[in-house]
């Protein structure tokens, strides 16, 4: 309960001084789509490296890793994680890349624009705060048990023996926030940026009631969502490996829809008051 409750708490952290100094929501569904469908990539990449990254200094210092419901397939090959192998084993993959094996490092490389020193500019502070909000927002992901499927699948069965340590984690990262948000609405813009980005939307429709209800299913079904299943690509396991491409092309299924490009990200951006609380999703 006392690593929930610390979890939340970080998350909270990491979603406040995320808002208050970047002017954005922690919400790792848009950050995820704001990478795949938009040009303004280098930040929510470096809050994805961050999450990531934060939960393998978690498993580093000795966190417990999760374990699949079942057993690997033939397909998958098991073995030492990455914090448990030799450090001479660490640099595999890359010595791989440059050595020709595998363009898939450059070809992101160009995909994402890291290569031009624009983004760099105006944006250097803006750039960093992501990165160490998502490290923090990854370890509180990690430490609170998120990323155990049977710790979010025991919460949800609230008719059997139900594991109410995700209340902690919610407590924590709603107390942090309803508190720092108060005053962050109160301002007429965040530190680093001009502007705070957040939805103008703040009814309850169709699409949000469908979304809601789909994810949920999902949620109850899998027991991942995206936050923790982005943080566990510190330690992956197989069933990682089937959720985040079936994840990704949802993204692209609604995304692709007719109509929709009247709400893509950033087109109903504002500089509102209103502001969602942090989700996993």
């Amino acid at each position: 309960m006392v690593n929930a409750l610390l979890g939340g708490v970080l998350i909270g952290v990491a979603a406040t001084l995320f808002f208050w100094l970047n002017g954005r929501i922690a919400g790792i569904s848009s950050v995820i789509v704001t990478v795949l469908f938009t040009k303004d990539r280098l930040w929510p990449v470096l809050f994805i490296i961050g999450i990531v990254a934060g939960s393998a200094i978690f498993y580093a210092l000795g966190g417990s890793a999760p374990i699949p419901r079942s057993s690997f397939p033939s397909w998958y090959s098991t073995g030492a994680r990455l914090h448990q192998r030799s450090r001479r084993m660490w640099t595999g993959a890359a010595v791989v890349a440059f050595a020709g094996s595998n363009t898939d490092l450059l070809v992101r490389r160009l995909a994402y624009d890291l290569y031009r020193a624009p983004y760099f500019r105006g944006d250097l502070m803006a750039n960093i705060i992501a990165l160490v909000t998502g490290l923090i927002f990854g370890f509180g992901l990690a430490i609170s048990g998120m990323t155990h499927t049977e710790i979010v699948l025991g919460f949800l069965d609230v008719t059997g023996q139900w594991n109410t340590s995700l209340l902690f984690v919610l407590g924590g990262a709603v107390s942090v926030t309803v508190t720092s948000f108060y005053f962050i609405r109160k301002l007429t813009k965040p530190i680093f940026v001009d502007k705070f980005v957040v939805t103008e939307a703040n009814e309850i429709d169709r699409p949000l009631v469908i979304g809601s209800a789909l994810f949920g299913i999902g949620w109850g079904i899998s027991g991942y969502c995206p936050g923790p299943a982005i943080a566990l690509l510190a330690v992956p396991n197989w069933e990682l490996l089937a959720f985040l491409p079936s994840m990704l092309f949802g993204y692209a299924l609604y995304w692709y829809l007719p109509g929709h490009r009247t709400q893509k990200v950033g087109a109903a951006a504002t500089k509102s008051k209103e502001a969602a609380q942090p989700t996993c999703g």
